[in-house]
């Protein structure tokens, strides 16, 4: 499970117990989260990083899904070869429409109050009431 930009792997904790019994591996994005001190300068960084962490982890083929930014990291993961991708479930993928939503990316770039990420991270979802309680202050400490 890979995140998208701004998140971290926490992103999926609500949405691994619905998985069953399957063995789930939820990653931070280079620059985010436990990788934070990590940064990458390009999509194509990105996906060797994925790539290294997993080979270290022993992990050979996966079924990817990647949210974000993460779903154009999951294609060129992919795309390196040295994973099997038994599946690509890609949500609301990075780079693969005419359209990025720049005025979001602004908004959490420049969040400095609570209030300020509530409003971004409001934008992510169709019913803002359905975020966790606590959600936009632990984006923000996360960040």
């Amino acid at each position: 499970l890979l995140h998208g930009f701004g998140a971290d792997r926490s992103l999926w904790r609500q949405v691994i117990p619905l998985l069953g019994d399957r063995e789930t591996l939820a990653l931070d994005l280079p620059g985010h989260g436990g990788e934070a001190t990590t940064p990458a300068a390009s999509l194509e960084e990105i996906a060797f990083r994925l790539s290294d962490r997993l080979d270290a982890l022993g992990v050979e083929d996966a079924h990817l899904v990647g949210h974000s930014l993460c779903g154009a990291a999951a294609l060129a993961l992919a795309d390196l070869g040295r994973l099997s991708a038994r599946s690509l479930t890609l949500i609301a993928p990075f780079g693969l429409g005419p359209d990025i939503d720049a005025g979001f990316i602004a908004d959490l770039a420049r969040a400095a109050s609570l209030a300020d990420w509530e409003r971004a991270l409001a934008r992510m979802v169709a019913d803002p009431a359905a975020l966790p309680a606590g959600y936009a202050q632990a984006a923000a400490r996360g960040r």
